[in-house]
């Protein structure tokens, strides 16, 4: 529920400090026992009634200190029931509640210079190291063994980092913490990459503000700041769903005559899936026109004094206005400009805008466009070649940005891989950790009589849609049926001769990343040696000696019972670095 009180990030280290150990061990046996009861509000607080009858009362919208939960029981507030009750809420995040680009703090290089060094003062050295501190704790846990202590400590450091203006390094310790209640509470929105990606930018912004060796760019930007960017012929592109740990909603894609994409969000402080389809039918304010998002993205609208920020958000300053054009196709020239442009220029772009920190970077920048022909599948993907002018097609994986049941993703992909031949425009973002794999958010019927990838065979399937989806299917918003493939006589799968899914040689180094992010020291134990030296063995022979050192490292840390976060933190941006160069080359 989006309106039950919210717990200031201080609330659950406060209250797990001053709670017997063997009550949190039993909130750790069952985090979700606060869901179970009966919540109520009433006269301005809530009651959270339990199985056995005890009354946990809460109040204030926001719960920020202990002595606003009681409990009917003896213990109270040092009980269960309260703890389990304050675990429940969800974390007041305030303004930074959305993870949002913004522009480069004050000190920084101009694009494509180095930041300015930046000398962190004695308190926010002093948060540096508590972040440090719990982004180690949780690593030797493991995501599966962190329990609602060290839960605590992370929300108690993304605050005391915010505070004192690190706003890059609290976001980063709260993405942590929210990976963590996610598992908890075994939510869908965990992802093992996406947790294992949060603690490395973690551990490496801490430890760079801790030890002195801090530039610019690690202490990020607190607001996103809009600038004026003139008026704008706007043609809908495409809606995408986001569901995160702590918000969800949708976000739309519209290209201007320029041919630069720019995006309008709709996101709102719930993880439901229902939050994200609902947003799908609310209005944009543009000014004073209003257009709802599933509108938007398959009309055109012009925009006077529009103001943009620097990851290409759109504004809605008072001085915008706005007015609807009526229906667009993809066929409109800028749009077929997106299409048409080189497939190696848009990966390269879209790489570059994955190096910089998590918060500034621009959705719209990892979106690439691409004609394609529909191969088969593979398990958990569509398997597409993909159109080159004057060169062979390249076989492409389209996967579901996520895998929420009560999204469309997945039924979509599955239902366009019964139809081999089929030719597609596609949109996806590029997916940094695999191979040629996009998460894929649009599909439309390419246009009648233009070239495509074409890998064998004259059977061509066809699409065929509602005329008010505007020749586009929003892949995660927009079900399709059956009747709207139409699968060609004799049409069977392709064969290309290079499968997308055997470029990754660092797979088994990024999988041991992964276990002791999930699992933590445990799962170097004596009885892994043995498939670690096989793993060091496989990366020797592919000539990568250095992966086989710093794996062979962080078994050593693990053995030892020293320096693990420093070993694991070393061979994570080994690897980042190495997968994100082999992963580009590989589309070349």
């Amino acid at each position: 529920m989006t309106d039950r009180p919210r717990a200031h990030p201080t609330l659950l280290a406060a209250l797990t400090k001053a709670t017997p150990a063997r009550i949190t061990k039993k909130l750790d046996a069952s985090p979700r026992a606060a869901e179970a009861w009966a919540w109520a509000a009433a006269e301005g607080r809530w009651t959270v009634t339990t199985d056995a009858g005890e009354v946990v009362t809460v109040t204030g919208a926001v719960v920020s200190e202990v002595g606003q939960l009681g409990c009917s029981c003896l213990l109270s507030p040092r009980c269960f029931h309260v703890l389990a009750v304050a675990s429940a809420l969800a974390v007041d995040e305030g303004d930074a509640a959305e993870p949002a680009a913004a522009p480069a703090p004050a000190g920084a290089a101009p694009e494509g210079g180095r930041p300015a060094p930046f000398e962190p003062g004695a308190a926010q050295r002093a948060a540096a190291r508590a972040a440090l501190a719990a982004s180690e704790e949780r690593r030797a846990r493991g995501a599966s063994g962190a329990g609602a202590v060290v839960l605590g400590e992370l929300l108690r450091a993304a605050h005391e980092a915010r505070a004192c203006g690190l706003p890059r390094l609290g976001a980063a310790a709260m993405r942590v913490a929210q990976g963590v209640r996610a598992l908890r509470e075994e939510r869908p929105e965990f992802t093992l990459d996406g947790h294992t990606a949060a603690l490395l930018e973690l551990g490496v912004v801490a430890l760079a503000l801790a030890t002195g060796r801090a530039d610019a760019s690690h202490v990020g930007v607190a607001r996103r700041e809009y600038e004026p960017v003139g008026s704008l012929a706007l043609v809908g592109l495409v809606a995408e769903p986001v569901i995160a740990t702590g918000y969800a909603g949708v976000v739309s894609y519209a290209c201007d005559g320029a041919g630069r994409v720019w995006t309008v969000n709709e996101i709102g402080p719930s993880a439901d899936a229902a939050r994200a389809l609902s947003a799908y039918g609310m209005a944009v304010r543009m000014g004073d026109t209003s257009i709802p998002h599933r509108a938007l993205v398959r009309e055109g609208l012009f925009v006077e004094g529009a103001t943009g920020s620097r990851d290409r958000r759109l504004g809605a300053g008072s001085r915008v206005k706005a007015v609807r054009s009526g229906p667009t196709t993809l066929d409109h020239e800028a749009v077929s400009a997106l299409f048409r442009a080189p497939l190696d220029e848009q990966i390269a772009r879209a790489y570059a805008s994955l190096e910089g920190p998590l918060e500034e970077r621009s959705a719209a920048a990892t979106l690439v466009f691409a004609e394609v022909e529909v191969v088969g599948a593979e398990p958990r993907a569509l398997v597409v070649a993909a159109a080159r002018p004057d060169r062979a097609p390249l076989a492409v994986r389209l996967v579901a940005p996520s895998d929420a049941p009560e999204l469309a993703y997945a039924s979509n992909l599955r239902l366009l891989a019964r139809a081999p031949g089929l030719r597609l425009r596609v949109a996806g973002h590029v997916v940094a950790g695999a191979p040629r794999t996009l998460a894929a958010v649009l599909a439309a019927s390419a246009p009648a009589g233009e070239a495509t990838a074409v890998v064998g065979g004259e059977a061509s399937s066809q699409l065929t849609l509602p005329s008010e989806w505007g020749g586009r299917v929003c892949l995660g918003l927009d079900r399709l049926q059956a009747a709207h493939v139409a699968v060609a006589p004799g049409a069977s799968p392709r064969a290309l001769p290079e499968a997308a899914s055997r470029l990754d040689p660092l797979a088994p180094l990024r999988r041991r990343l992964e276990r002791v992010a999930l699992g933590g020291s445990r799962t170097l134990g004596p009885g892994a040696q043995r498939s670690v030296d096989h793993e060091r063995g496989d990366l020797g022979r592919a000539m990568m000696p250095e992966a086989a050192r710093a794996l062979g490292a962080l078994a050593v840390a693990a053995a030892r019972r020293e320096r693990l976060a420093e070993a694991w933190l070393s061979l994570a941006v080994y690897e980042r670095a190495a997968t994100r160069h082999l992963l580009r080359a590989a589309w070349r």
